[in-house]
Protein backbone atom coordinates (compact mmCIF):
# COMPACT_ATOMS: atom_id res chain seq x y z
CA UNK A 1 0.00 0.00 0.00
CA UNK A 2 1.72 3.05 -0.86
CA UNK A 3 2.46 5.84 1.83
CA UNK A 4 -0.49 8.53 2.44
CA UNK A 5 0.98 11.88 3.83
CA UNK A 6 -1.55 12.19 6.97
CA UNK A 7 -2.59 15.88 6.57
CA UNK A 8 -3.60 17.32 3.46
CA UNK A 9 -4.61 20.74 2.29
CA UNK A 10 -6.96 21.21 -0.84
CA UNK A 11 -8.11 23.58 -2.84
CA UNK A 12 -11.62 23.51 -4.78
CA UNK A 13 -11.65 24.41 -8.67
CA UNK A 14 -15.53 25.21 -8.83
CA UNK A 15 -14.81 25.15 -13.25
CA UNK A 16 -13.46 21.73 -12.85
CA UNK A 17 -16.21 20.47 -9.78
CA UNK A 18 -13.28 18.99 -8.00
CA UNK A 19 -10.26 19.21 -4.81
CA UNK A 20 -6.62 19.54 -6.13
CA UNK A 21 -3.89 18.76 -3.63
CA UNK A 22 -1.79 21.63 -3.10
CA UNK A 23 0.11 20.87 0.37
CA UNK A 24 0.55 17.38 1.72
CA UNK A 25 2.55 17.27 5.29
CA UNK A 26 4.18 14.31 6.25
CA UNK A 27 5.57 13.22 9.66
CA UNK A 28 7.75 15.36 10.98
CA UNK A 29 8.13 17.92 8.68
CA UNK A 30 7.33 21.66 9.31
CA UNK A 31 4.09 23.32 9.53
CA UNK A 32 2.16 24.41 6.70
CA UNK A 33 0.64 27.66 5.93
CA UNK A 34 -1.42 29.81 4.03
CA UNK A 35 -3.16 33.19 4.59
CA UNK A 36 -6.32 34.43 4.50
CA UNK A 37 -7.55 38.79 3.94
CA UNK A 38 -10.47 39.76 5.46
CA UNK A 39 -12.97 42.14 4.15
CA UNK A 40 -10.83 44.47 6.55
CA UNK A 41 -7.83 44.15 5.12
CA UNK A 42 -6.24 42.41 7.82
CA UNK A 43 -3.97 39.57 6.90
CA UNK A 44 -4.29 35.97 8.69
CA UNK A 45 -1.80 33.45 8.76
CA UNK A 46 -2.99 29.74 9.36
CA UNK A 47 -0.37 26.43 10.54
CA UNK A 48 -1.43 23.21 9.62
CA UNK A 49 0.42 20.82 11.42
CA UNK A 50 0.55 17.12 11.42
CA UNK A 51 1.33 15.75 15.57
CA UNK A 52 4.34 13.99 15.67
CA UNK A 53 2.34 11.24 16.65
CA UNK A 54 -0.01 11.38 13.90
CA UNK A 55 -2.86 11.33 16.41
CA UNK A 56 -4.05 14.80 14.81
CA UNK A 57 -3.56 18.15 12.59
CA UNK A 58 -4.07 21.29 14.30
CA UNK A 59 -5.09 24.55 12.18
CA UNK A 60 -4.17 27.33 14.14
CA UNK A 61 -4.63 31.02 13.35
CA UNK A 62 -2.56 34.38 13.86
CA UNK A 63 -3.95 37.90 13.38
CA UNK A 64 -0.43 39.38 12.96
CA UNK A 65 0.34 39.32 9.42
CA UNK A 66 3.50 37.23 9.92
CA UNK A 67 3.78 33.97 7.57
CA UNK A 68 7.04 31.70 7.26
CA UNK A 69 8.57 29.73 4.45
CA UNK A 70 11.02 27.05 3.88
CA UNK A 71 14.45 28.54 2.51
CA UNK A 72 16.49 26.99 -0.10
CA UNK A 73 18.13 24.21 2.90
CA UNK A 74 14.63 23.25 4.71
CA UNK A 75 14.88 25.68 7.24
CA UNK A 76 12.55 28.79 7.99
CA UNK A 77 13.32 31.90 6.77
CA UNK A 78 11.00 34.50 8.74
CA UNK A 79 9.56 33.37 12.30
CA UNK A 80 6.13 32.75 13.34
CA UNK A 81 4.57 34.70 16.38
CA UNK A 82 5.13 32.11 19.09
CA UNK A 83 2.79 29.43 19.67
CA UNK A 84 1.05 30.81 22.81
CA UNK A 85 0.16 34.31 20.18
CA UNK A 86 -1.72 31.18 17.90
CA UNK A 87 -5.30 30.32 18.17
CA UNK A 88 -6.41 26.84 17.53
CA UNK A 89 -8.98 26.85 15.17
CA UNK A 90 -9.63 23.33 14.77
CA UNK A 91 -8.27 19.72 15.37
CA UNK A 92 -9.55 17.21 13.31
CA UNK A 93 -8.03 13.35 13.54
CA UNK A 94 -8.23 10.66 11.68
CA UNK A 95 -10.54 10.75 8.52
CA UNK A 96 -11.61 14.28 9.38
CA UNK A 97 -11.91 17.11 7.52
CA UNK A 98 -11.96 21.23 8.06
CA UNK A 99 -13.49 23.04 5.05
CA UNK A 100 -13.63 27.16 5.05
CA UNK A 101 -13.20 29.63 2.48
CA UNK A 102 -10.02 32.52 2.15
CA UNK A 103 -9.38 35.50 0.59
CA UNK A 104 -6.12 35.22 -1.23
CA UNK A 105 -3.80 38.40 -1.24
CA UNK A 106 -4.83 39.05 -5.25
CA UNK A 107 -8.58 39.20 -4.11
CA UNK A 108 -9.34 35.71 -5.25
CA UNK A 109 -11.96 33.74 -3.62
CA UNK A 110 -10.90 30.23 -2.50
CA UNK A 111 -12.78 27.25 -0.38
CA UNK A 112 -9.69 24.97 0.61
CA UNK A 113 -10.29 21.45 2.74
CA UNK A 114 -7.75 19.69 5.61
CA UNK A 115 -8.13 16.56 5.96
CA UNK A 116 -6.22 14.21 8.48
CA UNK A 117 -5.86 10.78 6.25
CA UNK A 118 -3.70 8.10 9.31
Amino acid sequence: MPYMAPCELEVYIPTQEKWVKVIENKLGDPPGSFSNVKPDGKREIYLVECAKDDSQTTISRSGLGVDAELGERGELRVVIPDSERMEVVKSIRKGESFEMEITTDRGTHSKIRITHRS
